[in-house]
């Protein structure tokens, strides 16, 4: 692939550090000039006025660059080289791994396509589910919309938000629930149930949303490897365990289903409020004052940019 100059000039840009660009925006245009001599050698060396005018503003940035670094090297201490100054490391790729022990959590990972399946001789049409991957690849697209003023894309990562709230307050309540069932069922006490070949994820995600995902499917799985010891015993009955199911599962089913309910739609279109919008709200629904406004905004996004080489930490 090959980068365009205004790709590199912010490569270049994201390795100065603090100090030169601060300088750097301090500096006035007016401030930096070239002389008589090397504008003339400018001219004499270039065979068109554009290539004349890229030749003098890379000048103009370089003697702009030489002064930022003078006056930073003034803020950092007097043994720092000053090629150090453009050195800073940038953010990057994180991974990290999640092991899943039960089957459940493991067609989490997987989704659904739909599909019509026979039971009880009688066709039954199954439903899409939106599975982890299929989840993290999408919630990275939003946010791409969100970053390029998609309001729908905002809306969609705050009740993102506001849904993964809603089952980390669910998984606690549950917890204490099935405990409670468990002491009221047995005394003895079973270690969580463990796969002699569980699934054990690598996971390379470019949304930071998507590492909360699989955190929530991490916990959906730890609480029904708490009962499940217990109905594999037939202590927890398999409607009880389903029902624990159901009750974590569901919202957690909802909350991957809502990244396949967006899609872009321009500002424009929005600001302009014709028909076409109308059919918009038809199908995705009417936004929120609060969204239209910007004062309602999702808060896990600006981090995640910053941690795939958006703003650093100035």
């Amino acid at each position: 692939m090959v980068l365009g100059a205004e790709q590199l000039k912010k490569i270049n840009e994201a390795k100065q550090s603090i100090e030169v660009s601060e300088e750097m925006k301090s500096i006035s245009d007016d401030e930096v000039k070239l002389t008589v001599q090397e504008e003339q050698y400018i001219i004499d060396s270039t065979e068109t006025e554009q290539d004349a005018q890229m030749v003098r503003e890379a000048a103009i940035l370089a003697k702009k660059k030489k002064i930022a670094t003078q006056k930073a090297k003034a803020s950092v201490n007097r043994s720092v080289p000053a090629e150090k100054l453009f050195h800073r490391p940038s953010y990057g790729y994180m991974s990290a791994t999640a092991t899943y022990h039960t089957r459940d959590a493991y067609r989490f990972l997987l989704g659904r396509n739909p599909r019509t399946i026979v039971r009880n001789n009688q066709k039954v049409r199954q439903t899409r589910i939106v599975g982890l991957f299929e989840a993290a690849n999408a919630v990275k697209n939003i946010e791409v919309g969100h970053q390029q003023g998609c309001y729908y894309a905002t809306w969609t990562l705050v009740k993102i938000e506001r849904q993964m709230k809603k089952i980390r307050e669910l998984f606690s309540i549950s917890q204490e629930q099935t405990d409670t069932m468990i002491k009221n069922a047995t005394n003895l006490v079973f270690e969580p149930f463990l796969s002699r070949s569980p699934t054990t994820v690598t996971l390379d995600f470019r949304s930071s949303y998507a590492f909360h995902f699989s955190d929530l499917l991490t916990q959906y799985d730890t609480l029904l490897r708490s009962v499940l010891s217990y109905r594999l015993h037939s202590i927890v009955s398999s409607e009880d365990y389903r029902l624990i199911e159901l009750k974590m599962g569901t919202p957690l089913r909802e909350l991957f289903h809502l990244t396949d309910t967006w899609e872009f739609v321009g500002r424009e279109v929005v600001d302009e409020k014709n028909t076409k919008l109308q059919d918009i709200e038809h199908r995705l629904g009417v936004l929120p004052d609060e969204i239209l406004s910007g004062k309602l905004q999702p808060t896990i996004a600006k981090v995640s940019q910053i941690s795939l080489g958006g703003k650093g930490d100035e």
